[in-house]
């Protein structure tokens, strides 16, 4: 597991996003499903649930059918995810195995501060979090 205790999912900040918006990542056409948790590009997807009281995009699964491997989707969906996080102030979890064992290394100096190799929020009250550079953060929380 990629932090310390397990984070409360919520669901109802996701509910109150729009149904369905378009996200142009270059020529593959991704698609924000705030209601299933999913980007998706046709078949492809990449699931996530929101954590840490929200605050936390926490990539669970990118999927891509073997017909559609080798055209960078999975990169185009893991992009659409990133765009969607710093547009929303939220910061990444990369707990799929794709993200973080190659595209953030891969993109680190770009996302670095806005991805976590942890974060444990079972203290109530408070946030312990480190970012991908090994910066640890405590943040109080409600």
């Amino acid at each position: 597991s990629m932090y310390w205790g397990r984070p409360t999912v919520i669901r109802a900040v996701a509910a109150r996003l729009p149904v369905r918006s378009a996200i142009a990542s270059a020529s593959t056409a991704v698609t924000h499903d705030p209601t299933a948790l999913r980007f998706e590009a046709g078949e492809a997807y990449l699931s996530y649930e929101l954590t840490a009281a929200g605050t936390v995009l926490d990539t669970q699964h990118t999927v891509v059918p073997e017909s559609m491997r080798g055209q960078g989707i999975a990169e185009h969906l893991c992009d659409a995810a990133y765009d969607y996080a710093s547009a929303q102030g939220l910061r990444v979890l990369p707990t799929c195995s794709y993200l973080s064992t190659r595209y953030v290394p891969n993109n680190a100096a770009r996302l670095g501060a806005r991805t976590l190799r942890h974060v444990d929020t079972s203290t109530p009250g408070l946030e312990v979090s480190v970012d991908w550079r090994g910066l640890a953060r405590l943040k109080l929380t409600d």
